[in-house]
């Protein structure tokens, strides 16, 4: 008998995927971590009752579909569910930029091909037979509204890149997020270069229950549900924060989490919202009073040392 939701939520705390690895992990090239391979399979294989839909939201060449196919699989054969191609629905523009060139002939050791497809059917080589569960949306997410009639029980969000996809995710998917059942995944939570995303879960804190942390992944529970109207107010307030109001909430959020790791990149992106709001004075007097010991991972240091050199006008 499959767990209980109380169970679940209770799994996912102490992170059950934290164990041997499955052998499949790793074989789809991926910017994930094989930890959060494993998590996005477990938080699937686990999940209480029949899975209505899965927002993978970010696809890439393929390995996040992979995980859930893995687990549906899983599913299929051990319980007595069956699911077609609309278990998963897979988003990514599918373009086959400079940045993907490079990332295949690092990590594939070829070259990749100036098709314009080329990542795209990476992508479907790479799912296989998982490609059985999947709807594919190849383009910007903002011309593909999700239907009303479909509830979302896993939401993995990759894609929120820029201000206004954030704003499109909050109003589209998130009022058909069912309250103490749905789980989010925010895979870019601690993430320099999108502060909108951190700020978004922490104003809508009555909404989301923040359970664990999985490489650079935040988890939440949804707690209470998300009407329309309550999703274009929160999308609202997330653009209107003034920067005090977005480095208050930075402070706030950083209270939840001892490894200097996250916190030094909570502290990057704070100093990145700020320095969106044109404030440059105010983004180098939070940098020059960075703890040493975040700057002693070296790493932070040379982000922000590109972020404040990006941020110079230019002469």
């Amino acid at each position: 008998m499959m767990d209980t939701f109380t169970r679940y939520w209770s799994s996912i705390i102490d992170r059950a995927w934290a164990g041997p690895r499955a052998k499949w992990i790793g074989r789809v090239p991926s910017m994930m971590d094989a930890e959060e391979n494993m998590m996005l399979f477990e938080i699937t294989r686990k999940f209480p009752r029949k899975i209505e839909h899965i927002v993978d939201g970010g696809a890439f060449l393929g390995a996040s579909t992979v995980c859930f196919g893995q687990a549906l699989s899983w599913r299929e054969k051990n319980t007595d569910e069956s699911y077609g191609r609309e278990a998963i629905y897979s988003y990514d523009l599918f373009e086959t930029t400079d940045y993907v060139r490079h990332f295949v002939e690092v990590n594939l050791s070829r070259k990749a091909s100036n098709d314009p497809d080329y990542l795209f059917r990476e992508y479907i080589h790479n799912v296989g037979e998982f490609i059985r569960y999947t709807s594919l949306i190849k383009g910007d997410v903002r011309n593909f509204p999700w239907k009303e009639d479909k509830q979302i029980d896993i939401l993995f969000l990759v894609f929120l890149k820029t201000e206004d996809i954030n704003e499109f995710a909050i109003t589209n998917f998130f009022p058909h997020l069912i309250a103490q059942e749905s789980i989010v995944i925010q895979q870019d939570y601690f993430h320099e270069l999108v502060p909108w995303i951190p700020l978004t879960m922490e104003l809508m804190s009555d909404h989301f229950e923040h359970l664990t942390t999985c490489c650079s992944s935040a988890l939440f529970k949804v707690i209470k549900p998300i009407t329309s109207a309550t999703s274009v107010q929160m999308a609202d307030e997330v653009r209107s924060l003034s920067t005090s109001d977005k480095i208050t909430i930075f402070d706030k959020i950083q209270t939840r989490f001892a490894e200097p790791g996250r916190l030094a990149m909570l502290e990057l992106s704070k100093i990145r919202a700020v320095l969106a709001d044109g404030d440059i004075d105010r983004a180098r007097h939070i940098a020059d009073a960075l703890p040493a010991d975040y700057l002693a991972l070296k790493w932070p240091a040379e982000l922000l040392r590109r972020m404040m050199i990006n941020a110079q006008p230019s002469r």
